[in-house]
């Protein structure tokens, strides 16, 4: 439609152009006394179709940006009686309500592993951590530490991202994280 409207204004300013051409008699000067006159009126009947059609698109523009938009997938294709959907998936949830109490076991290994963090941290740097090396620094088994490391994280005092494989330094864990402890 803005297309069309273009080439009705060009086709009025061209009759426009040719009608003061002709009555400034630079353009055929043997041409008949009625004609540039009708040139003109041509031109300004185009001129206010131009404008007819201009605001015609303006207004249909305006009402397609005002319709709410329809999803496919919110149209209803056939009804959808209410009827129960049973599912043969059971889930058991089992829980006393109450968080693990701490033993002192698991209270010395937290205290042992956050000492040995700080010991060995670097100032300014996030240190890099697995759960078989610090098991072997405070001689604590494996799952107490890593237990430990739970609880830090639990607390924000240490960070843990997913491996696998081998670390950026050669060694590997088959706990499946990596621990970060930094202190800036």
């Amino acid at each position: 439609m803005a297309a069309l409207v273009a080439v009705v204004l060009a086709m009025a300013t061209t009759l426009c152009g040719l009608a003061v051409a002709m009555i400034k008699g630079d353009l055929w000067k043997a041409a008949p006394y009625w004609l540039p006159y009708a040139l003109f009126a041509a031109s300004v009947a185009l001129y206010i179709l131009a404008a007819i059609l201009g605001v015609l698109h303006f207004r249909r523009e305006q009402a397609t940006k005002n319709l709410p938009a329809v999803h496919q997938e919110n149209k209803p294709e056939n009804h959808i009686e209410n009827r129960p959907v049973f599912e043969n998936n059971p889930t058991i949830i089992v829980s006393t309500g109450e968080a693990p109490a701490s033993t002192p076991e698991s209270e010395r290994a937290y205290s042992a592993v956050l000492a040995f963090l700080e010991r060995t941290m670097q100032r300014g740097r996030a240190v890099m951590y697995f759960v078989e090396n610090i098991a072997a620094a405070t001689h604590l088994p494996e799952q107490q530490v890593f237990n430990a490391l739970q609880k830090l994280v639990e607390d924000g005092h240490v960070f843990r991202s997913p491996i696998e494989g081998v670390g950026t330094d050669g060694g590997s864990t088959r706990w499946g994280h990596v621990y970060w402890y930094a202190h800036f």
